[in-house]
Order: C-alpha cells, then structure tokens, then sequence
C-alpha cells in the first residue's frame, strides 16, 4: 500500500505537506504511509480512494514484490527485535502483515523473522500469541503459494514450531 499512496500523491503533484493540509493530519503520518512505517486509520481508507478517484481496493493494489524488498524487511524487523524487544515488535509485524495477505514471500520471511526471535521473549503468553499467529499465518503461506519450495519452508516451520517448547 506505500508504494500506491505515494505513487497517487506524485501523480496529482503534491507534496506530502500538501495532501497532510488537504487530509488534516500531519506531515509525518503521510510520510510514515508511504514508507511502509504505518498504515492510515482504516476510516480514512474511504477519504483517500475518493480524493485520488479510486476503490479501497485499488488502494491495496500490490505488484510482486521483490526478494530484495523482504530481504530488507527481515533485516529491519530483526534489528527492531534487538532495538525495541519482542513484544511491540512482533505487535508490528502482525499489524504490518495484513497488508501482504498475498505476498507468501513476506509472509513466510515475518513468520520466519519473529521465530527466529521468540527466545528473547520472556512472557509465555506474548510467545503464545506470536506461535499462535505464526501457525495461522503459515497456513496462508501453505494455502496460497504456488511455490513448492515456499510450501516446504512453511511445513518446516510449522514443524518447528510444533516440536519446540516455547
């Protein structure tokens, strides 16, 4: 979705100061939006497609993204693991998920990121939580990759998941 706010702005010629005055909200909220850093408030989803002329669906539209855009995301989120801990972290990369529900690629590398991090959690219900998610969100991978390598590191993940003790 960052890349298609950012690309509707450019395309009518404004600043992000600009379209913040038009929206009246702030300068940076645009800016965290077009960064993948935040998403807008779900009841300014219908305010934005109206101003750029579009759906809300047209909103969510999503090229294929690159393998170096999820390499990069997974080492920003593990760096935010080390920097700001586990929990708010991880309560990220659900929120940021829901934007990538057809990216198995960034889905299986924010599973695989948050795995590879759960030991430094120490409150059993937030590992639970974040186990819970993987699993579901592993299923999604599995359910709906047409890659068969990507459906073999999600059932690999699901195992470890499985024959852990958390």
């Amino acid at each position: 979705m960052n890349h298609k706010l950012k690309q509707l702005r450019l395309e009518k010629g404004l600043t992000q100061e600009k379209l913040a005055t038009i929206l009246g909200i702030s300068k940076g909220a645009i800016s965290k939006w077009e960064t993948g850093a935040s998403f807008p408030d779900i009841s300014l989803l219908p305010v934005i497609a109206n101003f750029y002329g579009c759906t809300i669906d047209d909103l969510f539209e999503s090229q294929e993204i690159s393998q170096a855009a999820v390499n990069d995301s997974y080492k920003n989120w593990g760096k935010a693991f080390l920097q700001q801990g586990f929990y708010p972290t991880f309560c990220r990369i659900r929120t940021e998920s829901l934007a990538y529900l057809n990216e198995t690629k960034m889905l299986l590398s924010n599973c695989l990121v948050v795995i590879n991090h759960l030991q430094i959690e120490r409150q059993p219900e937030h590992v639970n939580e974040a186990v819970n998610w993987c699993r579901a969100y592993l299923d999604i991978v599995i359910e709906k990759t047409a890659s068969a390598q990507e459906t073999a590191k999600a059932a690999a993940l699901k195992a470890e998941l499985s024959f852990n003790a958390w």
